[in-house]
């Protein structure tokens, strides 16, 4: 199967069923009443501290923070300081 940016123009247009002109206005009605419209469903709105408080759900995240915490009780602050960088 090729990859859709190696085929011609005149290919992808057939496949989607188009023209180089675009639709006409009964395909266009046709399309959104089977394929509904091309919007984007709207997400709720996440505050900063949702975020904040999301990161620290992810082992990676708790890894790191051990190991900063590792390097500063031997002295390495250097690298516990970019470890939380």
């Amino acid at each position: 199967m090729t990859p859709w940016h190696q085929k011609s123009v005149k290919a992808i247009l057939a496949q989607v069923r188009s023209s180089a002109t675009g639709l006409s206005k009964k395909e266009a009605a046709r399309r959104l009443l089977t394929d509904g419209p091309n919007a984007l469903k709207e997400l709720p709105h996440v505050r900063p501290w949702q975020l904040l408080i999301g990161q620290f759900k992810n082992v990676i995240i708790w890894i790191l923070i051990a190991a900063s915490v590792i390097s500063g009780a031997l002295g390495e602050l250097v690298d516990a300081i970019t470890i939380l960088w």
